[in-house]
Parts: C-alpha cells; sequence; structure tokens
C-alpha cells in the first residue's frame, strides 16, 4: 500500500525543505537564515475546586517555535527583508493550523529611516514578534503562564497589516501599526471589515525607561450595528534599575472589552458561560528583575478590575476582579540553553471567585519547570 501523509505535514516538510534550499543558495548579497526556539517542560496545576492537573508544556516561557529570515543590501542604508516564523508545540509535534501564523513580513529597513513592513506580525501592546516594545517594560514579557498574566489585548496578532518602527532617536523609539482585517481576507464594503489602529512611544536611558501606548479595535458596521462600541485600551509603563535590581510598574485603562483583560472563556464551575460585555478594566503591574546566582529572578504581582456591562449572573456581581502573583527564575547553561522554574497563584474576585477558564480554576497555583534552547 502507497503510504499517504496529512497535508500539514507535507507542508511543513516543504517549508523546511524551501528554507534549506535558500539558506544553501544565499549570496554574499543575500543572507538567508534559519532560526528557532525550543522550550518544553512540566506544568502542575493545583486548583481550588476541580481535580489538579499535570501536563508536559510547551513555550512556557517564550512560544516554542522555528522561521526563515532573508536579508538583501540594497544601499549602505537600505536593506529589504523577510521574515517568516511559524509556531510549534513540542509536546506533541504538532505544528500550527496556519503555516507562518507567527509572523509573515516583507520590509523594508533604514538604519537613518526605520523599518516599513507590510504583512502580518503582532499588535503594537500585544508583546508578540517585532513590532512591540512592551517586553522590556515587564519582569515577565508577556509569558511565563499565570506569572506573565498582562493586560487586555483583543488578539495578540494582526492580518493585512502596516507596520512602522523608528530607529533610536536619542533614546526614543515610535511604533505604529494598522490593519485593514485584523483576521482572514478583507471583504466589501470596507467599512465590514474589523480594522486596527495602533501606536506606542518609549524612551531609553540608561538606568530607566517609560512607555505610552494607545491602541483600538474598529468593528465591522455590522457589529456596530447591534450595539457593539470599539474596543480601546492605553498602557502606561515604566522601569527603574536600583543597583542590580530592575523594579518596574505599569498601568492599563481599556474600554468596550469582550473578555475580563487577560482572561477569556471563563464559565463557573458548572461550565456556564460567564458572558464578557462591554467590559471597562483598570490594572496595575509592580515587578522586579535581579541577578541571582548566575542566574536571573523574576516578580511580579498583577490587580486587574473588571467592570462588566451586566451581573455575571442572577446572584453575582458586575465585577470581575483577579489577582496575580509569580515568581520565577532561570539559569543559563550556555548563550542558547537555559532551564527555568516558576511559580504563580492566580486568585478571582468578586464575580470570578467560583469561576475557571481553559488552565483551570480561577483560584490556582501553577509549578512549572523546564528547558529551552535557542538556534
Amino acid at each position: 500500500m502507497r503510504p499517504t501523509f496529512p497535508i500539514k505535514t507535507v507542508t511543513v516538510c516543504c517549508a523546511m525543505a524551501l528554507g534549506t534550499v535558500l539558506f544553501s543558495s544565499a549570496t554574499e548579497a543575500s543572507e538567508v537564515s534559519v532560526y528557532g526556539r525550543i522550550g518544553t517542560g512540566i506544568k502542575i496545576v493545583n486548583n481550588a475546586h476541580s481535580r489538579d492537573t499535570y501536563e508536559m508544556a510547551s513555550g512556557h516561557t517564550g512560544s516554542s517555535l522555528w522561521g526563515i529570515k532573508a536579508t538583501e543590501s540594497l544601499t549602505n542604508d537600505l536593506s529589504a527583508n523577510v521574515v517568516l516564523e511559524s509556531g510549534i508545540s513540542t509536546d506533541t509535534g504538532e505544528g500550527a493550523s496556519q503555516l507562518f501564523s507567527r509572523q509573515s513580513t516583507v520590509s523594508l529597513k533604514s538604519r537613518t529611516w526605520g523599518e516599513l513592513a507590510l504583512g502580518r506580525s503582532g499588535k503594537v501592546l500585544s508583546g508578540s514578534n517585532a513590532f512591540t516594545r512592551i517586553g522590556a517594560f515587564t519582569p515577565f514579557s508577556v509569558v511565563w503562564g499565570d506569572a506573565g498574566l498582562l493586560f487586555y489585548g483583543k488578539g495578540a496578532r494582526i492580518d493585512n497589516a502596516i507596520f512602522y518602527q523608528s530607529p533610536n532617536w536619542n533614546g526614543f523609539t515610535w511604533v505604529a501599526s494598522a490593519s485593514f482585517q485584523t483576521s482572514g481576507s478583507e471583504v466589501a464594503p470596507f467599512n465590514e471589515n474589523e480594522r486596527y489602529l495602533g501606536s506606542s512611544l518609549d524612551y531609553k536611558a540608561a538606568h530607566w525607561g517609560v512607555l505610552v501606548g494607545v491602541e483600538s479595535t474598529f468593528l465591522s458596521h455590522e457589529e456596530r450595528q447591534e450595539g457593539e462600541a470599539n474596543p480601546i485600551s492605553g498602557n502606561l509603563m515604566g522601569y527603574a534599575d536600583v543597583g542590580d535590581v530592575r523594579l518596574f510598574a505599569a498601568y492599563q485603562r481599556a474600554q468596550h472589552m469582550d473578555r475580563f483583560s487577560a482572561l477569556q472563556k471563563v464559565t463557573d464551575y458548572a461550565g456556564k458561560k460567564l458572558a464578557a460585555g462591554d467590559v471597562s478594566a483598570h490594572n496595575v503591574m509592580v515587578g522586579a528583575k535581579a541577578p541571582l546566582a548566575g542566574g536571573t529572578l523574576r516578580l511580579s504581582a498583577l490587580y486587574s478590575r473588571n467592570t462588566n456591562e451586566k451581573a455575571l449572573a442572577k446572584d453575582r456581581s458586575d465585577r470581575a476582579d483577579y489577582l496575580a502573583f509569580g515568581v520565577g527564575y532561570e539559569y543559563p547553561f550556555s548563550k542558547r540553553t537555559l532551564l527555568y522554574t516558576s511559580l504563580a497563584h492566580l486568585h478571582g474576585l468578586k464575580g470570578l471567585k467560583d469561576a475557571k477558564n481553559a488552565d483551570g480554576d480561577l483560584n490556582r497555583t501553577t509549578l512549572a519547570f523546564g528547558m529551552v534552547h535557542r538556534f
């Protein structure tokens, strides 16, 4: 019998073969490289109400991925760049349903004028991929599970988008992006697309930095006719060094959300959905990062105050608040390989007191440990 292979497997193999061919045929004027990050570990979740869970987890401290980068020098100051990046679940070997779902961009980059890109990548305030700057302003970036639980974002990445990042102008860096349709192909008329606009400006000195950013999703005309309002959020974030310790603080104000800040698909213990509608939020985060015994210690505390448009159930409040605390440590064996461990506690308040989501009860403690290698 002739063997058969799933379409996804064939597609991934072809993409890897293409990357190999491009890499082997690179000329002096064109540089092509294959890169990746593989992280796998064990995650143990102690739930207050449900049974505890034990699982092997991929990408706890940063998504496991592989990608292809191509760069061609056009002039002494200008280059053309391509980035194709795909996620992978290393605990199962499964790839993303979209091959290059993490990033697929083509850009022109100038040391004088900055970089202008077209395609798919992360939003300005998402912490995902190249055209976002918030990762440097939080102790856990936006990963590490509940330890790095951050603020609201209606989807981390956008399709059909234009991205711009300025060069460093005396410490200042400006990032902006816009999408004609955040997911999938554009439709007609134009106002039936879900569009996006976001921007941030940050300043980094030798021992402190500050970032301010705002982004909004513009819903389709049909959704607006149904009474939905455009989600909008703004961030103010900063850090300061005190000796070897870096201290962090951040605040976010968000309105017209369809989730309880970072928490989605929340239900009560019986499985009944707690509908999030026109949620208004205030989020505050403080944290620290410091060298310890050859590695890095990370700490964070987050309070999220969410007000729903209506009570979450007959006997519940319209408030859906939660607290999150995290401590993490990573130890590098080399420049490319490290070990990590983290302990985090998430605690739902008000309407989220007796609730859960896909990761467990909203009163849970999570222990994780594992290994990461970059190539």
